[in-house]
């Protein structure tokens, strides 16, 4: 969505040659755009230092988010919940589950609660885990606002990594942390969710691991994918691929936990497979090959 105003109490977006969904033009959802509006109002997205585009309103991620879950045929209570889904979260001292309650409805304030992260002080991957296994048993129409929201997430990072920009110039951790994060959750989607809603979200995240590989060096403790390596004179560097974790950066030169004695140069022979290195290797870790393998010898 690129904004909207109001006439006649209807919903007009702009930006749009297409009609948008009716429950867009809920009375409901017109209040929730109107309230996260002006409750958010001078918030933006993070950018990358030095960025010179557009500054977006953080609002706009809300809009993304309820225009989404319309596409995808929800009622207007969901659409309203996906609308407001950070409000709690990002607003404490204005909105509560009780204001939500009373303001809109106890099913619109329950959706909100399951997306919200609950204790913003533990770390970061213990807030990650936690929302993780919360979504894992939330409702479906909780977990379509779940994949709306990190959809509408991984679009925005895809328009600063068009311009070269890294991850990690955006947000806490990188690519690799990031990564990881959304494709534990679209396991998730993948149970719960109708396929071709999920086929959105994987293509999406498709992109983000094609271009997060080549505009940064992941980092310490980050989890990369390896390739198969035989070498034709030799068996002594052989491995078979899989995950691996980070265990010294040096310029381009990665190190990783499971394979010390090798090393691997990210930007010529990494980064531009990891999409495929995960797809091809899931769970599965790197290790040795121990075997010389003789008959090339």
């Amino acid at each position: 969505m690129q904004g909207h105003v109001v006439e006649n109490n209807e919903l007009v977006l702009l930006g749009h040659g297409k009609e948008m969904p009716t429950s867009l033009h809920s009375p409901l959802v017109i209040r929730a755009l109107h309230d996260m509006e002006r409750d958010f109002a001078g918030k933006l997205r993070k950018t990358p230092p030095g960025w010179q585009g557009e500054i977006i309103p953080f609002f706009r991620h809300l809009e993304e988010v309820g225009a989404s879950l319309a596409r995808r045929g929800y009622d207007p209570e969901v659409v309203a919940a996906g609308v407001l889904h950070d409000a709690i979260e990002d607003l404490p001292k204005l909105w509560s589950r009780d204001r939500i309650v009373r303001e809109y409805s106890p099913r619109i304030a329950e959706l909100v609660d399951w997306v919200t992260q609950q204790d913003k002080k533990i770390s970061w991957e213990e807030r990650n885990v936690l929302y993780n296994n919360r979504i894992a048993g939330a409702p479906t129409e909780a977990i379509a606002i779940s994949m709306a929201d990190k959809e509408s997430n991984i679009a925005g990072l895809l328009g600063y990594l068009k311009n070269g920009y890294g991850v990690a110039q955006i947000l806490k951790r990188g690519w690799a942390t990031n990564s990881d994060k959304f494709h534990e959750l679209k396991k998730i989607y993948e149970e719960r969710l109708p396929a071709r809603d999920v086929l959105e979200f994987e293509m999406a995240l498709q992109q983000l691991d094609i271009l997060g590989p080549r505009c940064e060096v992941p980092k310490v403790g980050e989890t990369i994918y390896i390739p198969t390596t035989l070498h034709m004179s030799h068996g002594a560097d052989d491995c078979m691929g899989g995950r691996a974790t980070i265990i010294e950066v040096s310029a381009n030169i990665i190190t990783v936990q499971q394979l010390p004695h090798l090393k691997f140069n990210w930007h010529e022979s990494l980064a531009e497979q990891q999409s495929e290195l995960r797809a091809r290797f899931g769970d599965e870790v790197a290790r040795p090959l121990s075997e010389h393998r003789s008959e090339l010898h």
